[in-house]
């Protein structure tokens, strides 16, 4: 993550297994690669039996915030869902900001061209 990227762990009735942690924390560096400015990231993780939850949450700029979640029986899957969703949505927030961003720009060149 860059270094103004916080992020928080929270974990209900037993801890991220530690290569598991490591694992989490490495593909969450990824997600930069998709969208450098995110601001922060909550991590919210349980087991309750042998079924496992994990919720993040991603603050960005102007205050968006971008959710992502899993529920399963298998620890890997539960990591890995969420990640795959929270890119996509980081892919399709930048894409669409940069064409809002390219729809301002020609709208300028046509305002000016009619002056």
């Amino acid at each position: 993550m860059n270094n103004n990227t916080k992020i928080k762990v929270s974990e209900m009735h037993a801890g991220i297994p530690e290569d598991v942690r490591e694992n989490l924390m490495a593909k969450l560096e990824e997600l930069q690669k998709f969208y450098n400015q995110i601001i922060s990231i909550d991590i919210h993780f349980a087991q309750k039996n042998q079924l496992y939850s994990l919720n993040l949450i991603a603050h960005l700029p102007r205050k968006k915030i971008i959710k992502a979640s899993h529920e399963s029986h298998d620890l890997n899957m539960t990591v890995q869902q969420p990640i795959n969703a929270m890119k996509r949505q980081l892919k399709d927030f930048k894409e669409k900001l940069g064409d809002h961003q390219q729809e301002k720009i020609l709208n300028q060149q046509l305002a000016q061209e009619s002056d």
